[in-house]
């Protein structure tokens, strides 16, 4: 079963995690909901719980004039962080954290223009790379050629290290003043897939929020290449949405990872939309939680999981102000303490007023903890 460790006994702040057992190595995500800085009570937990963390990657919230001095708190000596940082202009939300660790293996290091933009690790069975923090070079060119800019940044460090954008299985793409050129980028990402044969269509986020660099965007990914059986990469039915790349969004509801200990599941983000793709429950935020959050349950269903097996989750909100609405609902369902980070952000409609991505996992039968 998957592990729930409360990294601090003290009063808040505290963080929640989930730890993910593969066959040689382990992943550890760790949600702060709420960012301890300056306080340095659970890196002394962090460091109590593995000997010699490798954090992968690091997601930061909070607003343009709030500082992240994370100082090292999550790192080794000779490490450093790669951080995909998610700006929201509603001040009234606290900062949050969210890292990615990985331990009991060796990762190299990938650059770009002498740049840490990600790393590559691989165990028997397959090769992993988490990259992060993607930008375009420079921020002042047409939205589009930005956009271009960071699928061929992706597909260079990929290539580099034997790997293909085609390998990619999870995406995230934070566009600035997303709902004025969402249609464009889906035009760009849908010609760069159609370039390089793309069959299976990762699960992706795509949500408005700005950059410390004044970019159109930054992104993320994560890439596996099976190299035996043990691991395979499928797609991940949605049971009551119908398939985004009919609506002209190049991505899929969910994707499964399964390896000869565990399987992981990646939700795309998800919001209150119908079969036929229209946005449903328009003004009512409350309904829209609901709705999407019966989408999101259904997916688990059918993965034979369930929201006890979800290790971490941003919920995205388009006003700030409607925090309590989810709040409620976590309440109402008996929901307890989730590893959901809860931020403001444009989702890629005028009228969705709610999305939540998620991943799950869960261990085989026969590789217990």
């Amino acid at each position: 079963m998957l592990t729930l460790t409360p990294c601090l006994t003290e009063a808040p702040p505290s963080s929640i995690s989930r730890t993910i057992h593969h066959l040689t190595w382990t992943e550890w995500q760790v949600t702060f909901p709420v960012f301890p800085q300056h306080d340095d009570r659970w890196k002394r937990k962090f460091e109590q719980v593995y000997d010699s963390p490798r954090v992968v990657h690091l997601d930061l919230f909070g607003g343009q004039e709030e500082s992240f001095e994370l100082g090292g708190v999550l790192l080794n000596r000779d490490s450093e962080s790669i951080e995909t940082v998610i700006l929201s202009s509603d001040t009234s939300l606290p900062k949050s954290l969210q890292a990615r660790v990985v331990t009991g293996i060796t990762m190299t290091p990938v650059y770009e223009k002498g740049q840490l933009i990600g790393r590559v690790f691989e165990d028997a069975d397959a090769r992993y790379c988490i990259l992060g923090g993607i930008r375009p070079s420079n921020p002042s060119a047409p939205r589009g050629v930005q956009a271009g800019e960071v699928f061929s940044i992706i597909q260079r460090a990929l290539q580099r290290h034997g790997m293909e954008f085609r390998n990619v299985i999870r995406t995230w793409f934070y566009l600035d003043r997303i709902l004025d050129w969402y249609g464009e980028f889906n035009c760009v990402r849908t010609s760069f897939f159609e370039g390089i044969e793309m069959v299976v269509m990762p699960a992706s986020t795509g949500v408005g929020a700005a950059n410390l660099h004044g970019a159109a965007l930054s992104a993320k990914v994560i890439a596996v290449l099976p190299k035996t059986p043990a691991v395979c990469v499928q797609k991940a039915v949605s049971p009551l949405q119908g398939d985004a790349f009919s609506y002209g969004s190049a991505f899929s509801r969910a994707m499964e990872l399964r390896d000869a200990a565990s399987r992981t599941l990646y939700i795309s983000g998800t919001a209150s939309i119908d079969p036929g793709g229209r946005t449903i429950h328009i003004g009512d935020v409350a309904k829209q939680i609901e709705t999407t959050m019966e989408v999101v349950e259904a997916i688990l269903d059918r993965c034979d999981m369930g929201l006890e097996n979800m290790t971490r989750g941003i919920v995205y909100l388009k006003h700030g102000s409607d925090a309590p609405h989810w709040g409620r609902y976590c309440e109402w369902r008996g929901l307890g303490n989730l590893p959901v980070v809860v931020t403001q952000s444009e989702v890629c409609r005028e009228d969705l007023l709610f999305e939540i991505e998620l991943d799950a996992a869960k261990q085989h039968p026969s590789h217990p903890v």
